[in-house]
């Protein structure tokens, strides 16, 4: 259990150095790649989870393809990305996640979704491709690359609260079927510490204290899909038998481990922040 923790620690705090700072000097190009090379790793243990090796090989090769797409189509290589199809690709992914929370309580029954390959792979798509969009419209906007670090932040706020006042004080589990070791004191945890988090941002950037109101539902929603972004991965796992995505990551697992809760709460973010905060009067 020690040698557990002393691993994921040393882990995320070197993951957490190098994403501050590739978010906050990496170039529009360098951000892209660095992001895109993180989506096409998750991609392969996605397609690992759900078909195995060759299918994995098949699916990277799609993703790879379509991040190259969706750059072009929406401009994501210049310094004003299509924000318009942004946001409609942007409110298929919430939509996306509305329903996933149906299907993590639906859960076990739910699995048999995953009788079809093709709508497999389809969900994969849904998973990966818009929080990659969502990270570069994001850093595009005046100030963007502080947005995308708090985004970042709620995140690992949730996952941090979660687990250490999860192990310390939960009783109640939250989703018992997919995940028996997450709890609802886990989830108040993280939510308070992502508060905390949304708290301080607001301290420091005084011109967004006006609209705070605002930016507590921006912190909210995305706390709560970072959530379900982690039970929608576990029950993947669980459904195909395993425990982890992968064992690149000491600690955590696999990339797909690491940045479950961001595929969720990155495109959230983007979304809630257009339409509550940046079209704000």
């Amino acid at each position: 259990m020690v040698e557990g923790l002393r691993a994921r620690l040393v882990t995320g705090a070197v993951l957490g150095c190098a994403l501050v700072v590739g978010v906050w000097w990496l170039p529009p190009a360098g951000l892209a790649l660095a992001g895109a090379a993180a989506v096409m790793a998750a991609a392969w243990e996605w397609g690992l989870l759900v078909a195995g090796r060759r299918a994995a090989i098949a699916f990277c090769l799609a993703v790879g393809a379509l991040l190259g797409a969706a750059g072009v189509e929406l401009e994501l290589w210049g310094a004003a990305p299509d924000g318009e199809r942004i946001l409609r690709l942007l409110s298929v992914a919430c939509a996306f996640w509305a329903l996933a929370v149906l299907w993590v309580q639906s859960y076990p029954a739910s699995g048999l979704l995953w009788r079809g390959g093709a709508l497999r792979f389809a969900l994969g798509v849904l998973v990966l491709l818009p929080p990659w969009v969502a990270a570069l419209w994001l850093a595009s906007l005046p100030g963007g690359r502080g947005l995308l670090l708090l985004a970042l932040g709620l995140v690992v706020c949730v996952d941090v609260g979660g687990y250490f006042i999860g192990h310390r004080w939960g009783r109640r589990p939250l989703a018992p079927r997919v995940s028996p070791g997450k709890t609802w004191e886990g989830l108040a945890g993280g939510l308070g510490l992502a508060l905390l988090a949304l708290a301080a941002a607001l301290a420091a950037v005084p011109a967004w204290r006006a609209a705070w109101g605002r930016w507590l539902a921006v912190a909210l929603a995305t706390a709560f899909a970072a959530v379900v972004g982690d039970l929608f991965e576990s029950m993947v796992k669980r459904q195909r038998g395993v425990k982890d995505s992968g064992r690149l990551l000491p600690g955590h697992g696999g990339v797909l481990d690491r940045v479950d809760g961001m595929t969720a709460a990155l495109p959230t973010f983007a979304f809630f922040y257009a339409n509550l905060v940046l079209s704000a009067p």
